[in-house]
């Protein structure tokens, strides 16, 4: 038999048995070629693997794949500054799933320039969003400016940076430029009415207008302008006999991240507290160990706790308002949300903020057990 004969027959029984195992017959391969690869839908798989870098102004045909990039690891440092972004809620390990969803849902609504990028939170069922500009470079280089985006609103805000030493050339979208609260309640709005089917992987869509460090001088400044903004836009002003009645839902999403990093610009206490945690030997140094606890909870008590974050909220509003406000936490009119998160920085998690203020009407259901962003799910 010639050798082209065996060849043959071997190539034929190696694919007999590729088909027996994938259970399907085998892919023709043409004319000899190498099969063509398929087109990707994402990258990255499974949980860190990836994240969405998808608003292209809507220049994609429809129905094409949302492109999927890997996490932009250097949007902490503009969350430090202050940005808006859209927080997903989610089941455990459907992270991916729920980002490439909602971006789907977010995309149209952007303004021109404005694109989403995925922020690596330390937490489970949780997706961060941050809305930022075209055209910026990825931390490292690895993103291209797309050579169509459209040019910023006239009259536009300058971009906020992080850069320098960390790399970062993301700048993110001033908080006046993006109305991440408006987003979030557009998308319900269309889920509600049944314009759009109820998502098959996001829970919740929670806006974001603002983000600061778990500090309690960042926290009030950043407080006053969410606050300050809220009350600009009422159609009237707050009066002694129409007060802004208001609630603040709090919540804290740090129970799955890993040691938290010191305060910023408090670099000594964090690290301590994980050194100490890294290094206790196993139990065999108690003096080590002991130390090191008392290095965890200096590092713990540095950052304001829940009681001191709702207590300036609260004040922000009530100053806002010129004194005209009153908290009523079972039919308020405004709601304040603020949302705990960590977020990868520098190799530790970094609590951060992340608040706004809403008509409760528009986004919030009013439930016994508290205040929460309404659903955008499947029952």
């Amino acid at each position: 038999m010639a050798d082209a004969d065996v060849r043959a027959t071997r190539l034929a029984a190696l694919k007999q048995e590729a088909e027996a195992q994938m259970r399907r017959p085998a892919p023709a391969l043409g004319e000899g070629g190498p099969a063509a690869k398929r087109a990707r839908r994402g990258g990255g798989g499974g949980r860190g693997g990836g994240g969405a870098e998808a608003a292209d102004g809507g220049e994609e045909a429809a129905g094409a794949p949302v492109p999927i990039q890997r996490f932009n690891y250097g949007a902490p440092l503009a969350l430090l500054a202050g940005a808006p972004c859209l927080l997903l809620t989610c089941a455990m390990q459907r992270e991916v799933s729920a980002t490439k969803e909602a971006v789907e849902l977010i995309r149209p609504r952007l303004p021109p320039g404005v694109a989403v990028s995925s922020v690596k939170a330390g937490c489970r069922g949780v997706a961060l969003l941050l809305l930022q500009r075209k055209g910026q470079a990825a931390p490292g280089g690895e993103q291209e400016p797309p050579t169509d985006a459209a040019p910023a609103p006239a009259g536009a805000a300058p971009a906020k940076g992080g850069g320098g030493a960390e790399g970062d050339g993301a700048a993110a979208v001033a908080a006046a430029e993006v109305d991440a609260v408006g987003i979030a309640a557009s998308i319900l709005a269309d889920i509600e009415s049944g314009k759009l089917p109820r998502c098959r992987f996001v829970e919740r869509i929670g806006p974001v207008a603002t983000t600061c460090a778990l500090r309690a001088d960042a926290l009030r400044a950043a407080a006053e302008a969410v606050c300050g903004a809220y009350v600009a836009g009422l159609a009237a002003a707050p009066t002694e006999g129409a007060p802004i009645e208001f609630a603040v839902a709090y919540k804290s999403r740090e129970s799955d991240s890993g040691p938290r990093a010191a305060p910023a610009g408090e670099p000594g206490q964090g690290g301590a507290a994980e050194s100490g945690k890294e290094g206790g030997g196993g139990g065999k140094d108690e003096k080590g160990a002991a130390a090191a606890a008392a290095a965890g909870q200096a590092g713990e008590a540095a950052y304001p706790q829940r009681g001191e974050i709702i207590s300036i909220l609260a004040g922000a509003m009530t100053a806002a308002a010129g004194g005209h406000a009153k908290v009523n936490l079972k039919s308020p009119s405004a709601t304040i949300l603020a949302e705990i998160v960590p977020v990868l920085m520098n190799d530790r998690w970094q609590p951060l903020a992340a608040l706004a203020a809403v008509d409760t009407a528009r986004l919030i259901a009013v439930k016994s057990r508290g205040l929460q962003v309404r659903t955008v799910s499947k029952p």
